[in-house]
């Protein structure tokens, strides 16, 4: 069902320079909230601490830029042939200093993991169709500001898809299931989705969350994984309660870490008092 003021993602969806919405624009995004699964301590020192950049970090940059915005990679990335240190690398990061960089090896990855997405034929038709890559949303929720950075937004007919797209090890179901779980992929999923669906006043369900998977050494498999709307629900919960813990820590003024209680020390399976 779609409500009688159905707004298009095009319209309600910002298009915002990425420093600007990392640094500057207000609201709690997934990459923060992810960290209450940790500990309410880590949230907090995170909030108070930025993550420094890494050579890792750029290059899943490049790699997003390279398949979803190619002309801004073209414009904004520099290939500098050396590795990351001495003076000959020192003068071309000054020299280059408003630009991304990406060593010659990394962008020959960057440029086969867009080569194999492109030649996926469901990833293809994924971006192939009307839509809208690499935009901001923000929005009210729980009388909180929340925003997020969704890599596509695209839609055919009735089918609408909220997708992110991911380098891995390995696009194995099995394999992508457990690095899904471990990074919090569903509940990532769930905060994207929630934003579109809440922007363009959809009920719950309307957009379909999407994963688009790489893998960041040859053979560059691909494989395109769908959230059910079991796992949604699932994922639902799970940043609610989220949500309730960094509130009950707001109103308590505790930011308490991994254990806060005394636990008693397991043993795991291989140790030698089994034996």
């Amino acid at each position: 069902m779609i409500h009688l003021h159905t707004r298009h993602p095009s319209d309600v969806l910002t298009d915002m320079p990425d420093p600007e919405y990392r640094s500057a624009a207000e609201g709690l995004n997934w990459s923060r909230l992810k960290l209450l699964g940790d500990s309410p301590k880590l949230y907090e020192y995170r909030r108070r601490h930025q993550r420094a950049d890494s050579p890792a970090m750029a290059l899943g940059r490049a790699t997003h830029a390279a398949i979803l915005e190619p002309e801004h990679y073209a414009e904004h990335w520099k290939v500098y042939a050396g590795a990351r240190r001495g003076k000959a690398w020192e003068q071309f990061r000054r020299l280059y200093e408003e630009y991304e960089i990406i060593t010659e090896a990394e962008a020959a990855k960057v440029e086969k993991m867009a080569a194999a997405v492109f030649a996926h034929e469901e990833a293809g038709t994924l971006l192939a169709m009307e839509g809208v890559n690499e935009r901001c949303a923000f929005w009210d929720e729980r009388g909180r500001r929340m925003k997020a950075k969704i890599d596509r937004t695209c839609w055919a007919g009735d089918a609408r898809f909220v997708v992110d797209l991911k380098t891995t090890r390995s696009v194995d179901p099995r394999e992508f299931a457990k690095a899904a779980d471990t990074y919090g992929y569903a509940g990532q999923m769930e905060h994207y989705t929630t934003a579109v669906e809440k922007l363009c006043n959809v009920q719950h369900g309307a957009f379909t969350p999407l994963i688009l998977a790489v893998e960041n050494a040859e053979p560059f498999d691909v494989g395109i994984f769908r959230i059910s709307p079991q796992v949604r629900e699932m994922a639902a919960r799970y940043r609610n309660r989220l949500i309730d813990r960094l509130e009950h820590s707001e109103r308590s003024g505790s930011w308490p870490g991994r254990v806060p209680t005394m636990v008693d020390l397991d043993v795991p399976r291989w140790s030698n008092l089994r034996s």
